[in-house]
């Protein structure tokens, strides 16, 4: 999980010429400015979920698959991702390619043998909502007044 924090601020003071305000005058600290300079773009916090199974009984199974599908039923023909022999995934980060989407989902689980073959799908429908919202805007800095 990467968590990004804005750091950077420019801090500007309004100048005012002939009815313009302007950056450059120091009329004083109250009516300092301060404006984000930069949106720093990356992954922000979004809802994980686990997806925990036991293992399959047989003993030829060399690793999983999972299957997913947004909005449909899940089939053979569906985006997959092999997993290995693991037992549990975070989602969306232990699968890259998992989309960041919020609706209702259907995930497929198959167990892979040695020589190649698949066995049936165990399917969940689930909702899910792994969307970021949009940042912030106008955001302002404003001196309060003290009251006497």
């Amino acid at each position: 999980m990467r968590t990004f924090r804005l750091r950077k601020f420019e801090l500007r003071r309004p100048q005012v010429s002939s009815g313009k305000v302007s950056l450059a005058a120091h009329p004083g600290p109250s009516t300092m400015i301060v404006r984000p300079s930069r949106t720093i773009k990356g992954m922000g916090r979004v809802t994980k979920k686990k997806l925990t199974w036991e293992a399959s009984p047989s003993p030829a199974v060399k690793g999983y698959r999972v299957y997913w599908e947004v909005g449909k039923h899940v089939d053979y023909d569906s985006t997959f991702a092999d997993v290995g022999e693991v037992k549990e995934l975070v989602l969306p980060d232990d699968i890259p390619s998992f989309p960041l989407v919020a609706g209702q989902m259907e995930i497929g689980i198959t167990s892979l043998s040695r020589s190649g073959n698949e066995s049936d799908m165990l399917v969940l429908s689930i909702f899910v909502d792994f969307t970021r919202p949009d940042v912030p805007v106008n955001v302002k800095l404003e001196d309060m007044e003290e009251e006497i």
